[in-house]
């Protein structure tokens, strides 16, 4: 990965910080979690690197001058560590609540453990609603209760709708299943004739992003990107380039503010499924001639606007690189070409 070698000060220090015989360099740089708005007053920390043996740094320490990853609220975390664990309907509510008396670092620990109890139970919850739409089918098409009601995915993530009195009157059990399930953090989608549910991530962002970690939040927002607005669908592509260069580039800042975060590996999983995607198109339509392997001329074309719209980014880069590749190699986007992206990409 590019590191930002970017610092606030000149006086940065190369040294042995582990005494492994190989020295390190530092950064002395803002820290994201700083609430003041001038560099003068920002909060610092210092980024200690070891230097990757190619074109970047492999990030060894990180000494922060303010920011602290500690509960000092023990009482209340506990108590909403507790609701988690014992009574998941009331978790969500008094995290919202509460969050004015926890710290950032509380709050987000806090939403990361409730997190994860969504997903730890999305699969049963997802087996439970599909059931249900089955059930008050009787036996007609999946999209049966759509048509009698004239409902939408939207109507049926909507609480204010579920909450109507004269909503699915007749079908009590789902009703009650989908007004629980969304009111804990869950979405409900379809694909292929079935239902299922989502997390939610936008809702937490509405709800508590103003009291997380600067770094969680910015996770949150790249994760709510594609439950809001997929980006495939059964194997396509459904939105369009520009928009994918735009989650690219969210996810690159992400990479680039945060080079220290324990949530880089998931975030790395999607800045390369974005990438891939970017420059080889999906299965149903990638972005090469599938017979002579060579890239379509109208995917060039939209690789020149980016590099223009986002020079001086290493997106741009990234795609000049991938070009002058593609060019030597007569535009044939072969195993050759895959493994120099690879290479650059990891």
């Amino acid at each position: 990965n590019k590191i930002s070698l970017l610092s606030i000060y000149t006086n940065n220090d190369i040294k042995d910080i582990d005494n492994d015989g190989i020295i390190e360099f530092s950064i002395y740089t803002v820290d994201p979690e700083t609430d003041n708005t001038t560099i003068t007053d920002a909060d610092k920390m210092t980024l200690w690197y070891k230097w990757n043996g190619k074109d970047s740094g492999v990030l060894v320490k990180v000494e922060r001058e303010a920011f602290k990853e500690e509960i000092v609220n023990e009482d209340l975390f506990n108590k909403g560590k507790s609701l988690i664990e014992e009574n998941i309907n009331e978790a969500l509510n008094f995290m919202i609540e509460n969050q004015g008396q926890l710290t950032r670092y509380e709050n987000s620990q806090l939403l990361k453990l409730y997190i994860s109890k969504l997903d730890e139970l999305s699969f049963d919850k997802s087996v439970k609603i599909n059931d249900l739409f089955i059930k008050y089918q009787e036996g007609e098409n999946y999209d049966f209760l759509f048509r009698k009601y004239g409902l939408n995915l939207d109507k049926l993530n909507s609480l204010e709708y579920l909450n109507r009195e004269k909503s699915l009157k007749d079908e009590t059990e789902l009703k009650e299943n989908l007004i629980e399930s969304i009111s804990l953090g869950y979405k409900l989608t379809s694909s292929e004739g079935m239902y299922y549910y989502l997390i939610d991530y936008q809702k937490f962002v509405d709800f508590l992003g103003d009291n997380l970690t600067n770094e969680y939040e910015d996770y949150l927002k790249i994760l709510a990107l594609n439950t809001n607005e997929p980006f495939m669908i059964d194997g396509s592509l459904v939105i369009s380039m520009e928009k994918l260069a735009e989650r690219i580039l969210q996810v690159e800042s992400f990479r680039f503010v945060y080079p220290y975060s324990n949530l880089m590996e998931e975030v790395n999983n999607i800045y390369l499924n974005y990438m891939n995607v970017y420059f080889y198109g999906d299965s149903h339509d990638p972005n090469y001639d599938r017979d002579s392997l060579k890239i379509k001329e109208e995917v060039v074309q939209e690789f020149e606007r980016a590099i223009e719209k986002y020079s001086y980014t290493n997106f741009a880069h990234i795609i000049r690189t991938f070009m002058n590749e593609l060019k030597a190699n007569n535009y044939i986007v072969d195993d050759s070409i895959r493994d120099k992206l690879n290479g650059i990409l990891n």
